[in-house]
């Protein structure tokens, strides 16, 4: 099995191989499966990452859900440890999410994960304030492996979301 390190760089050398356009266009299907999964329930707020130019890209979706009158929240890193969720407003947001639409470098198909190394969400999560949360991955499909080695401190996913 490869190492986390090891992983991490294969995944990079994968993003480094598709075009823009590729990514956009994958993008565009993740978002449009997220929008028929959430659009179907009582849903009311989501937490959703504003996209790096490495994962699946989400300001349009962002866009639509606001529209859509979802109230949305996003996490920001404050510190080497600490991650907060903030509103529209840019103000602490500390009540109820009933999805976690979350990024990661590597998936399986049963469900683990791998990030980027910095444990933000795992921290995040761990005081279990979001326990009844619904937790979304999303990835492109190369970023699905057959194996990744997890810790006792990763946090279980409800669904993982693919442009397949």
């Amino acid at each position: 099995m490869k190492t986390k390190k090891e992983i991490r760089e294969h995944i990079k050398a994968l993003f480094n191989k598709v075009e823009r356009e590729e990514l956009t266009e994958k993008s565009e299907v993740i978002q449009q499966k997220l929008w028929q999964s959430i659009s179907d329930k009582k849903i009311k707020n989501i937490c959703i990452y504003e996209s790096l130019s490495d994962e699946v890209q989400t300001y349009e979706l962002i866009k639509k859900l606001s529209s859509a009158w979802y109230n949305i929240y996003t996490p920001q890193v404050i510190s080497e440890t600490e991650m907060i969720l903030i509103d529209g407003e840019y103000e602490v947001y500390e009540k109820e999410i009933d999805v976690f639409i979350i990024p990661g470098r590597a998936f399986t198909k049963n469900w683990k994960r791998l990030w980027r190394g910095r444990w933000y969400y795992d921290r995040f999560f761990s005081n279990g304030r979001y326990k009844k949360s619904r937790k979304v991955w999303v990835c492109f499909d190369f970023q699905l492996l057959n194996e990744i080695e997890t810790k006792a401190h990763d946090i279980d996913m409800h669904k993982i979301v693919t442009n397949t």
